[in-house]
């Protein structure tokens, strides 16, 4: 059986762990652990500092990689806003809208502790664009 004490363990878990979707108890399956142990002591391996600070080494090389910027992807979604409006197309300007509002915190996800997100509350108010009109609702209170 591997020992989460030997660095290559640890890196192996670590690389299968941040490969198979984050899934604990296959990674140690992966990398030898019995299904005994890997069902039951999957969270306690993953949790070992070494483990964290190895995925988050892989995890920092991957961001390090991404060529990706913040300003791309609203550049991508502002395209996608300037498309939708030219298309009329509404709920896909409701989604892009929604996902740059989620880009400034304007409001949190159900669930979510809404006390560290902006809750916004709509009534009633019209506004015109593309020959069709869209209701917002905004209460005030």
């Amino acid at each position: 059986m591997p020992s989460i004490k030997d660095q290559t363990t640890v890196e192996a878990v670590a690389r299968v762990f941040c490969s198979n979707g984050r899934n604990a108890e296959l990674a140690l399956k992966e990398v030898g652990y019995s299904d005994n142990y890997a069902e039951h002591r999957s969270n306690m391996v993953l949790s070992s500092v070494v483990v964290v600070a190895a995925i988050k080494a892989l995890d920092d090389a991957a961001m390090a990689d991404s060529e990706l910027t913040i300003a791309e992807v609203l550049d991508d979604l502002a395209f996608g806003m300037r498309i939708a409006r030219e298309n009329s197309d509404i709920p896909g300007l409701a989604r892009l809208s929604e996902l740059r509002g989620k880009y400034l915190a304007m409001w949190s996800e159900s669930g979510n502790n809404s006390k560290d997100g902006l809750q916004l509350n709509f009534t009633t108010t019209e506004r015109k664009e593309t020959g069709k009109t869209i209701k917002l609702h905004k209460e005030t209170g």
